[in-house]
């Protein structure tokens, strides 16, 4: 299977979730690698697995950036999170660009696909889902 080329790769912004009580995270460490593997680049702002008992220190050595908050939405290219980014998070976002023009997109085709909308694939405690 051949390795995507350094151009090609996806920047996938992984956001500290805000919502009080939250305490999950997007993207846990070991899913790191596997995003490499295809083609996406994992930048994580600090603190982001915290609550999940995730330290910083566990994607850095799994490939992902950690980095400010600023830095994850300015250099988005996939906005992940939980739950759904504030509206002003949203507006901060720079428009998607047309890889073969290079043209920048209109800001309406940036949308948000918050994962607490997606059906868990798995339950979290083994046992089966009825």
């Amino acid at each position: 299977m051949s390795q995507p080329s350094p151009g090609s790769a996806v920047t996938a912004s992984v956001l500290k979730e805000t919502t009080p009580g939250e305490q999950r995270v997007a993207v846990v460490p070991e899913s790191v690698p596997a995003l490499a593997r295809t083609g996406v680049r994992v930048l994580l702002e600090s603190g982001a697995g915290a609550a999940a008992w995730f330290p910083d220190s566990a994607y850095t050595r799994a490939g992902a950036k950690v980095v400010s908050r600023d830095e994850v939405v300015g250099r988005a290219g996939v906005l992940v999170a939980v739950g759904a980014p504030a509206p002003e998070l949203i507006a901060r976002l720079r428009p998607p660009q047309d890889r073969r023009t290079g043209s920048r997109r209109a800001r309406s085709q940036v949308q948000p696909a918050p994962g607490d909308r997606q059906g868990r694939t798995r339950p979290r405690s083994g046992m089966p889902v009825g």
